[in-house]
């Protein structure tokens, strides 16, 4: 990329990255809003991966069937999936009507990568109790894995017809929702969801993320705000909030969610570049130098931070400098042969 003193280039905003579905964003575009609770929130509820049927639903007494489904959900719990395949075989060897242990085996064949056997077997329970709305769920979640998405929702719709108050599937419809660009399908659908459980966090902060695309940052704020209220140590939310805050003017604002976001994990290579913009957008070069510096030190390939970083060398005359970090920027950005 050849660069001229003289060229006025703007500081790359932050942007969206969707960690489950990626959509590319332009060559520069920055780490910026997360779409998942990150680790360090994993002691948070989250939506379910799927519904196993514990051991205390199981009908008694414990004749064959339940003893073998029981042990077959102990298996579950170890992730030990072809043990527990054997054992709720066996319990629907002895009970051919046995639902539960159909759903519980769809979930050892799913997480064991065996979607179509899942799928089988999804539909047994659902035919054997067609008001199962947890295995509507389930069945969902595998249409999911397959990527029909049609299938997906008119499952997760079948489960809400149901039970209307079951947040995981009206989740799960949401993210598709949203995935598709339906952003008010998807926002309806996610308030929906935390009136039904206010502990899915994961669904304030995607609420907040489908404001964001709709350039609606004050409500985007509230989502994360809300969020924040119920887990203040969510480095995610404070993120997200400082780019909404950022990009609704205010700047003082957003440095000091980003800063937060540092403090809870001082090796969020994101929330330095987003910083960084910040501070470049408020003229303060030298604190906008050392967070780009900083992003690139945690993350040697975000190319954003390269690319802002030369804007802030350009701005200060360090002409060399910031040709070797368009030049990087480049590099990095450039799609790899083959791919």
């Amino acid at each position: 990329m050849q660069v001229r003193p003289s060229e006025k280039r703007k500081p790359m905003r932050a942007t969206l990255r969707l960690l489950v579905m990626p959509i590319g964003l332009g060559i520069f575009a920055i780490t910026a809003l997360a779409q998942e609770t990150p680790p360090d929130a994993a002691s948070q509820p989250a939506p379910p991966v799927t519904e196993p049927v514990p051991e205390e639903t199981l009908p008694a007494p414990l004749d064959p069937a339940v003893a073998a489904a029981t042990e077959g959900v102990d298996h579950l719990r170890h992730r030990r999936y072809d043990e527990a395949v054997v054992s709720f075989s066996r319990a629907i060897r002895f009970d051919p009507k046995f639902t539960q242990a159909y759903n519980n085996r769809a979930l050892a064949f799913r997480l064991s990568g065996q979607q179509n056997r899942a799928l089988a077997d999804y539909s047994q329970a659902i035919r054997l109790a067609p008001s199962f709305a947890k295995a509507y769920y389930n069945r969902g979640r595998v249409y999911e894995d397959l990527k029909l998405w049609t299938e997906a929702i008119g499952d997760y719709s079948a489960a809400l017809r149901l039970d209307a108050k079951y947040a995981a599937p009206r989740y799960r419809r949401a993210r598709i929702a949203a995935d598709a660009g339906n952003l008010d399908a998807a926002i309806a659908d996610y308030i929906k969801t935390i009136q039904a459980d206010p502990d899915l966090l994961d669904a304030y902060l995607q609420c907040g993320v489908a404001y964001h695309d709709k350039h609606d940052y004050p409500r985007a704020i509230n989502a994360y705000t809300a969020l924040l209220r119920r887990n203040p140590k969510h480095t995610e939310a404070y993120n997200n909030r400082g780019i909404a805050r950022a990009q609704n003017g205010d700047l003082p604002g957003a440095v000091a969610d980003y800063t937060k976001a540092i403090e809870l994990n001082p090796k969020y290579a994101g929330a330095y570049s987003n910083r960084g913009i910040a501070q470049m957008q408020a003229d303060k070069l030298d604190e906008a130098l050392a967070d780009f510096t900083a992003a690139i030190r945690l993350e040697p390939n975000l190319s954003a931070a390269y690319a802002n970083r030369g804007q802030v060398y350009e701005k200060q005359g360090e002409k060399a400098k910031a040709a070797a970090d368009f030049a990087k920027a480049e590099e990095l950005a450039a799609p790899v042969e083959g791919q």
